[in-house]
């Protein structure tokens, strides 16, 4: 039994949805530069984890703006508490 081509399309848009947390989410280059050896721990650390360094550094970029998120509303607006 063949898909059809509109059913294998939606099937696959839910799919790729499942996978980010936005919708419409769209990938972006970023380049800059780290330490060698945090670099290094890093890369041994996404093999023990069967994932990706770039996950393993999205995920850090993630915990670190809830972090500095979670200040920001402690302290109030503009800093006041």
């Amino acid at each position: 039994m063949r898909m059809s081509a509109v059913r294998f399309r939606a099937v696959a848009s839910r799919i790729s949805a499942s996978y980010t947390e936005a919708p419409f989410f769209s990938p972006e280059r970023f380049t800059t530069t780290i330490d060698g050896d945090l670099l290094q721990k890093i890369k041994i650390l996404a093999i023990y984890q069967k994932c990706s360094s770039n996950d393993l550094m999205e995920e850090a970029i993630k915990d670190l703006l809830k972090k500095y998120e979670s200040q920001k509303k402690e302290r109030g607006p503009k800093g006041q508490n």
